[in-house]
């Protein structure tokens, strides 16, 4: 087993396990998605000959998830940095999860490398954005946009969009192609504060692409939101 820097505990829960790193935000962000359904997983349809997209994959908590919810659908799990990545297969492994790929890639507009800045404070918090939470290391990773990934794997629906990915969002959603708008059902986005852009806006415009917002969640610091829309139906 591949492991990161700290020492590993195993977290049972009734229909998974998961290795986590304790005393960071491991555990949290797994009971996030596992306890209090996060992400809306439990009501929704996914059709299953839709893709499932995951950007911001961490060490897995909505991979699999999705994959016990929608064994028949295949899911794409990106994460960069390298601990989380690790992390990532292990409990995917752990979990049974055949029907996931993952990438050790960070998901942007148009890049092929992008510079990710550590946060050493918060596992889940490594961004993109050079001005984001603290953080001391920068790596030179790999990237590709969701509208490359989605033209090379010749993907026709996407049962679930969801993204996390600490500030990068706002220019992934503007660099959507409207083909690739087309083929999302649902969308999970977790939007935070970065300067130049707005959150409110955001889910406005979202809708506006006819999208219902079913569900909005005031973040735990100001200016973050949770957000989960369905493509309204003719």
């Amino acid at each position: 087993m591949e492991e990161s820097n700290h020492f590993l505990q195993l977290y049972d829960l009734p229909d998974a396990r998961f290795y986590y790193r304790p005393h960071t935000y491991d555990r949290f962000m797994i009971e996030e998605v596992w306890l209090n359904d996060e992400y809306r997983l439990d009501n929704c349809t996914v059709m299953s000959n839709a893709g499932i997209i995951d950007v911001g994959a961490h060490i897995g908590s909505f991979s699999v998830r999705a994959s016990k919810l929608f064994p028949d659908n295949f899911i794409w799990a990106f994460e960069p940095a390298i601990d989380n990545f690790n992390l990532l297969k292990n409990n995917l492994k752990l979990n049974n999860c055949a029907n996931v790929q993952v990438y050790q890639k960070a998901v942007t507009d148009n890049k092929k490398k992008a510079n990710l800045f550590i946060n050493e404070n918060h596992t889940g918090g490594h961004s993109l954005i050079p001005d984001f939470h603290d953080k001391k290391a920068i790596v030179e990773i790999d990237a590709i946009s969701i509208n490359t990934f989605v033209n090379e794997k010749a993907v026709d629906s996407i049962g679930y969009l969801k993204i996390d990915c600490e500030g990068s969002e706002y220019q992934i959603l503007d660099s959507l192609s409207p083909a690739v708008w087309n083929k999302i059902h649902y969308l999970g986005v977790e939007f935070h504060p970065v300067a130049g852009y707005d959150a409110i806006a955001s889910i406005t415009a979202i809708q506006q692409r006819g999208f219902r917002l079913i569900r909005q969640k005031e973040g735990y610091i100001p200016g973050q939101y949770t957000a989960i829309f369905e493509r309204n139906h003719a």
